[in-house]
């Protein structure tokens, strides 16, 4: 037991940008706690974006050696938190929860969200992939009663009644409309000229 009337406390205010991050360093903080032999005593608290710590010694070196470890730890898990984000996600997603438990180590958020936001993004993309962006392709072609549709001698007519269709029916009056036309005007070949006129020229 330490001597209360020879104690020697510190009182320390660590704020956060946000709670969540304070949530973070608050849970993984709390685990790690002073040794007994250090004769110093450590308390913490969470104020909304606020990590405010207590410590308590009777000797003033110690009291001051807890408090560099106590900052060490915490750069420690702020530049992990920062560099080591992706790594830290996945190893927070695999391991099983047991583990942690094993160990005392709070895992914040909910691992429920390691499963669902992947199951979410996947369900997001499959959805727009298979459904919204065909039927956006589909509602943007042209109907088959449109006059490119019906010009185009590509295309296949979809009608259910053949001898209705308009495509059907403006492409045979095209093709008998061409037939009916004088060809327009070509350059011969001279082979078949010069057979036509020698020709001729045999049979006189």
């Amino acid at each position: 037991m330490l001597n209360e009337e020879k104690l020697h406390v510190v009182n320390l205010h660590v704020p956060f940008s946000s709670p969540r991050l304070a949530q973070v360093a608050f849970d993984v903080l709390r685990v790690d706690t002073e040794p007994k032999r250090s004769g110093v005593t450590k308390e913490l608290y969470l104020n909304n974006n606020v990590v405010e710590v207590k410590f308590a010694g009777e000797i003033v070196r110690q009291l001051r050696t807890a408090v560099n470890s106590f900052f060490e730890n915490l750069i420690l898990i702020l530049k992990t938190t920062e560099c080591l984000g992706p790594p830290v996600s996945d190893i927070w997603a695999i391991i099983p929860q047991s583990w942690f438990e094993y160990f005392h180590i709070t895992c914040f958020p909910q691992r429920y969200w390691a499963v669902a936001i992947p199951i979410y993004i996947t369900t997001a993309v499959l959805i727009f992939g298979l459904v919204i962006y065909p039927n956006k392709t589909i509602e943007q072609r042209n109907s088959c009663k449109h006059v490119f549709e019906v010009q185009d001698d590509k295309g296949a007519c979809i009608c259910r009644d053949k001898e209705k269709c308009g495509k059907q029916q403006y492409l045979k009056i095209s093709k008998d409309f061409h037939l009916k036309c004088v060809p327009s005007a070509t350059d011969l070949d001279v082979i078949e000229v010069s057979k036509i006129f020698y020709s001729k020229l045999k049979s006189n």
